[in-house]
């Protein structure tokens, strides 16, 4: 294991990857478990980009996909599965803003997506939304997503697209 050994050139390579979520090696080579020692550092952030009120009764997403039965405010994020956001987390995904989780309505786009923010009654446009990390008293996880989406959660953080912004703290 790399952090109880002399690491070998592998071991560094996949120590890095997999600490990112505070993650050390499975016995076996299997999916990772949680490693005590390791604090997640990732975190996948982006900003409300507009925020729309609908009414009872409306419809959200490609194909009119949910429907919404009561007055609702929404927040439209763009992020989307051509920046890695699983279509799988349509409908059944949250994300962090102020501190709330606020869940994801309707089919994920290929750059946008909508959630429901009636009960976050100070969002605004420009609010920090997190999609994989901490927030307040909240967090996202990869393994929480990987869950949603019946996958491991390596994937999901594989899948986060290699042209967007990355900032090193």
């Amino acid at each position: 294991s790399p952090l109880s050994s002399p690491p070998s050139g592998e071991d560094v390579i996949q120590g890095s990857r997999l600490s990112l979520e505070g993650r050390g090696p499975a016995a076996g080579g299997g999916e990772g478990a949680f490693h005590p020692q390791l604090k997640p550092v990732l975190s996948w952030k982006t900003r409300i980009a507009q925020i729309k009120k609908i009414t009872a009764g409306e419809s959200v997403g490609y194909g009119l996909s949910e429907r919404v039965s009561q007055d609702s405010i929404i927040a439209i994020l763009p992020v989307g599965y051509y920046d890695g956001y699983d279509r799988k987390l349509s409908s059944v995904g949250n994300v962090l803003i102020s501190g709330v989780r606020c869940k994801i309505i309707g089919r994920i786009h290929m750059n946008m997506c909508m959630v429901n923010i009636t009960h976050v009654q100070e969002a605004k446009v420009e609010d920090e939304v997190v999609l994989i990390g901490e927030q307040g008293n909240e967090r996202i996880t990869a393994d929480e997503l990987a869950q949603k989406i019946n996958t491991i959660n390596y994937e999901v953080v594989a899948r986060i697209n290699p042209l967007l912004p990355r900032v090193v703290v």
